[in-house]
């Protein structure tokens, strides 16, 4: 489950659009890993993604919905609160 809570925190601490490369390079999470949380996070409302077909090779760019952002926000909080307590 961790997993799929990565990107999201991720989005939140970059504050924009960002491309899916950028999400696996960050968080260290495989390419199909990464797709399937996505794909998970787009069905909960708290993603959004498109194809940037300018670039080669198109580039997946995801961002945060205004629902995600409030989770992603309030689960950087929990993650503050349980600083220094593993």
């Amino acid at each position: 489950m961790l997993l799929l809570w990565l990107p999201l925190m991720h989005l939140c601490s970059a504050g924009k659009e960002v491309s899916a490369g950028s999400v696996m390079q960050e968080t260290d999470i495989y390419f199909r890993v990464l797709m399937k949380s996505l794909r998970i996070l787009e069905d909960m409302g708290l993603v959004k993604s498109r194809v940037d077909s300018t670039t080669y090779p198109p580039k997946r760019m995801i961002a945060l919905t205004s629902k995600g952002k409030e989770v992603a926000d309030r689960m950087m909080e929990i993650e503050r609160l349980l600083e220094g307590h593993s």
